[in-house]
């Protein structure tokens, strides 16, 4: 029990009493039931929990709201799910360039991206490589095992690689030269907005899919400020600059690549490999809320889902009926959503 914080004998002695979870909660609405913790504080002015505002500014009358940031309370900040699937756009699997099979990741990326790229990123791996024909010499991967392991996609920017150039081109390693590999992954930024956006939409890290990262598309400045590294001039930039649907403003430069605040130029490279861990730019994880009524009018039927479609297929992850919350309930939405 913490400073201000409360335990069993606390809890059991409320009428009704009750005892403290002690494990993850189930729903946001459960931190209701922890010591200090009003409606007005979770949900803010938003009576309905549906993402709107009541404008009823008495109920904000036990905290300060006076930048708006507590119009939808604590509950805009917060979720219990979130989750990214490693698929590309075609819902087939993202090539993991840490994959063991080093023919069939060059294979791989030979077709997703290009030679020259797929020669490197292998090569990478391999911590060097033989040159043939200028290319890497691809006979010997079926056998060549990786040395490296690659903890982030921007670790390949400006990577330096040695391959062995045997001369006279005949595939001898005897009197070999350890020469520069091309690198076609540059720090230019007209560089980086064409092959970044091909990189993250084709490849990834882990085959595994990634839960918990902060969309920076969409998280409110609260949550972009949880981002390790992130100040408030950056977070300035990127609230001004991003688009909530990932489209880019101008047409050049994408919006669906974690890494846009660096090809833009906000972000340096080790600030930006600090905080990829903890970024995205979108989700798997999908909430609604099903409305039904008779057209006649009350009763009012009215359903939340959470969807987890990182997975195929999608599951669903939480499902409460919440016909019971009606304060500040908006009839007119429900008539929007019959009108579509």
């Amino acid at each position: 029990q913490r400073e201000q914080g409360a335990e069993t004998e606390y809890y059991s002695g409320l009428s009704p009493g009750y005892a403290p979870r002690n494990r993850p909660p189930v729903t946001i609405d459960e931190l209701l039931l922890v010591k200090g913790v009003t409606p007005e504080l979770l949900f803010g002015l938003d009576a309905a929990r549906m993402g709107l505002s009541s404008g009823d500014a008495s109920a904000a009358s036990t905290f300060d709201n006076s930048d708006g940031s507590m119009d939808h309370g604590w509950a805009q900040y917060l979720t219990l799910w979130s989750a990214e699937s490693n698929l590309k756009a075609d819902g087939t699997p993202k090539i993991n360039i840490n994959d063991k099979d080093l023919k069939t990741l060059h294979d791989s990326l030979k077709t997703a991206l290009d030679e020259e790229s797929a020669d490197f990123i292998v090569a990478y791996r391999m911590g060097g490589g033989t040159l043939d024909g200028g290319h890497l010499d691809t006979s010997k991967l079926d056998t060549a095992k990786a040395r490296n392991t690659i903890g982030s996609m921007l670790d390949l920017i400006g990577a330096p690689v040695r391959a062995l150039d045997p001369s006279g081109g005949t595939g001898s390693v005897v009197g070999a030269k350890a020469t520069p590999l091309k690198n076609p992954f540059s720090s230019d930024s007209s560089s980086m907005s064409t092959y970044l956006p091909k990189l993250f939409d084709n490849c990834t890290t882990s085959a595994k899919s990634v839960a918990g990262r902060i969309n920076i598309n969409q998280a409110p400045r609260p949550v972009l400020m949880c981002i390790p590294g992130m100040t408030t001039d950056l977070a300035d930039q990127i609230i001004a600059n991003r688009t909530p649907d990932s489209a880019s403003p101008n047409g050049q430069n994408d919006r669906t690549c974690p890494a846009w605040p660096l090809i833009e130029g906000y972000v340096p490279l080790p600030e930006m490999k600090a905080m990829l861990p903890y970024i995205t730019v979108g989700g798997s994880v999908y909430r609604a809320q099903i409305i039904g009524s008779f057209d006649k009018g009350n009763p009012v039927a009215r359903i939340e889902v959470v969807i987890d479609a990182s997975k195929v297929p999608a599951r669903i992850l939480f499902w409460k009926d919440v016909s019971h919350v009606t304060g500040g309930f908006p009839a007119e939405a429900a008539a929007a959503a019959e009108s579509h």
